[in-house]
């Protein structure tokens, strides 16, 4: 029996059958089932259901109504970084040509196909102003695409899902700022030409190659500044002043790491003193020592240096404070050597104009030869050792000014 759970009251066609028998003082469905034909039973319950499409005991799907797909609006084809979750869908709305109101049923997924769901959820009630949104209540999974889809749906009749729009979830990439080292808090530097270092910003996500700019100036507004740009180094990262600085001045410096799509934040802002001009170191023969008798050919000038300026071949210095000894011992053994009646000059590095640290150059029988005088030099970790070796490649340049001898 097709409407036996059906209250036949309900069915219009039966109203005047039921009024005819109102008297009846009880009458269930089930003595009226008996009395009434079964086609005319059925006929009654189906037109119920199909002349009132809103009714919750609707039959579906109804005949002639057309749902259209809804149209995904966001995301689409976006970046979304994982602390801006969790994220909104939002659709715009489908149509109908029912009378039953539509709801949405939402789907996200790890691929194109919808085999994998991460997110369902039906029966979204339709929003106003043409749109419909649900919020995910979890962030997704970070570093990784999704696919997402709906459909509309009116309890009777379903329309066919929308088409796929996509996203991708990812960890944005933060680069804090790094930690100055030296020279801070205000110290007086060892030299004019100081050796920046700072320890590496930390950093998360995908970063590229990190980098470092480094800014110094005369005031803390920075507005007259020199900047370089400085490789990362490993675990810290340090860069030496190419040139003197200028002497008994403060400065201001700071630094910050990059990478080829973002830039971190600037250190804290460090300052530092520059160390008074130097003493011009005396005259070795007027009043920086002697040696006796004054040595006259090259391994005994070098003795005679390296006897009086012991404190110059320190070992454990900077780079830069290696480099200025380097040539304090330079100068000290041509003048030296040019008492002793040598004719001794600085070498021009490759022809000029800067001067070589370590190699001078001696003038004699018509020859230049250039003389190694410093072996390994660059070996902060050992003492400074002098030698006498003679190459070739001299650009001679006069040593000025001429030392005073006895």
């Amino acid at each position: 029996m097709v409407c036996l759970p059906v209250d036949i009251r309900d069915c219009t066609p039966f109203a005047a059958s039921w009024r005819a028998i109102s008297g009846v003082s009880i009458m269930t469905n089930r003595a009226l089932y008996a009395v009434l034909p079964l086609a005319l039973l059925v006929t009654a319950c189906e037109a119920s259901k199909s002349s009132n499409p809103l009714s919750p005991t609707v039959a579906g799907p109804i005949p002639g109504v057309n749902i259209s797909a809804p149209k995904p609006l966001e995301p689409n084809g976006a970046q979304v970084a994982v602390d801006k979750q969790p994220l909104t869908l939002l659709l715009e709305n489908a149509s109908s040509n029912g009378a039953r109101p539509l709801s949405y049923d939402f789907e996200v997924a790890i691929d194109a196909g919808f085999t994998n769901t991460v997110f369902v959820r039906q029966a979204v009630e339709a929003g106003s102003a043409g749109r419909t949104s649900v919020r995910l209540p979890d962030p997704l999974a970070t570093d990784r695409s999704y696919y997402w889809r709906a459909r509309a749906a009116d309890g009777a009749n379903s329309g066919p899902y929308s088409a796929a729009a996509n996203f991708k979830v990812y960890s944005p990439v933060v680069i804090e700022a790094p930690t100055p080292t030296a020279p801070i808090g205000n110290q007086t530097t060892s030299s004019l030409q100081p050796k920046f270092s700072w320890n590496n910003a930390q950093r998360t996500g995908p970063a590229g190659v990190i980098a470092y700019v480094l800014e110094l100036a005369d005031t803390d507004s920075f507005a007259n500044k020199l900047a370089v740009d400085v490789a990362e180094q490993s675990n810290a990262t340090s860069y030496t002043a190419p040139s003197p600085l200028t002497p008994s001045k403060q400065y201001y410096w700071h630094v910050r790491a990059y990478d080829p799509s973002n830039s971190g934040p600037w250190s804290v802002t460090q300052t530092f003193k520059t160390p008074a001009t130097p003493t011009p170191p005396p005259d070795p023969v007027d009043g920086g020592g002697t040696c006796s008798p004054t040595p006259t050919i090259g391994p005994a000038v070098i003795a005679c240096a390296s006897s009086q300026y012991p404190a110059k071949l320190a070992a454990g210095v900077s780079d830069s404070q290696r480099v200025a000894n380097m040539e304090f011992m330079r100068d000290r053994v041509i003048e030296i050597g040019i008492c002793g009646g040598m004719d001794i000059g600085w070498n021009l590095k490759r022809g000029g104009p800067s001067l070589s640290s370590d190699a001078i150059v001696w003038r004699h029988n018509g020859f230049d030869d250039i003389i190694d005088i410093g072996f390994s030099f660059d070996d902060t970790s050992r003492p400074l050792q002098l030698q006498w070796v003679s190459t070739s490649g001299a650009f001679y340049k006069t040593y000025t000014p001429r030392p005073t001898c006895k």
